[in-house]
């Protein structure tokens, strides 16, 4: 379960999105990690327990009448147990820019935090494309709305 904070210009909203994420660790014998969401997040295993996100800035794409381009400016992460129960704690941050075709735009920030368990059901791939689309639609639907009213902010 994860909560989207938005804000731009001193507005601010939040938003709470359930879905999973597929997280991709030591793959090749080394301290990178990358996470499966929207363009992948790149970062380094800090020890056995956290990680640091790198920096992103993922190509512009189109998305019915506005381009945007996400910047994810970084983040982290930490996995704990409890009782033999795995969890991950999972927080980013960024900023979407967004052109739409009837002149507005702007730059709407955005914080991300994620309390994740590991998933034991077999359908893990459809959900997850449904379920990472579920934030980036969010965002866009919020970018869309500041936009439009006219508060577009500087990052």
């Amino acid at each position: 379960m994860g909560r989207l904070y938005l804000s731009n210009n001193g507005y601010e909203e939040s938003q709470t999105i359930d879905g999973p994420l597929t997280i991709v660790a030591d793959a090749f014998d080394s301290d990178r990690l990358y996470l499966d969401f929207d363009c992948g997040l790149p970062g380094t295993l800090q020890d056995s327990n956290s990680f640091k996100l790198d920096r992103k800035t993922c190509p512009a794409y189109n998305s019915g009448d506005c381009e945007f381009t996400w910047t994810f400016r970084g983040g982290e992460g930490t996995k704990t147990e409890d009782d033999g129960n795995p969890s991950l704690e999972l927080r980013f941050n960024g900023h979407i820019d967004g052109t739409c075709s009837d002149g507005s735009s702007g730059v709407l920030s955005f914080r991300f935090t994620l309390t994740a368990t590991p998933d034991e059901s077999g359908s893990k791939d459809s959900q997850l494309e449904g379920r990472t689309q579920s934030l980036r639609t969010a965002l866009e639907q919020a970018a869309r709305s500041s936009f439009r009213r006219g508060t577009s902010s500087s990052r």
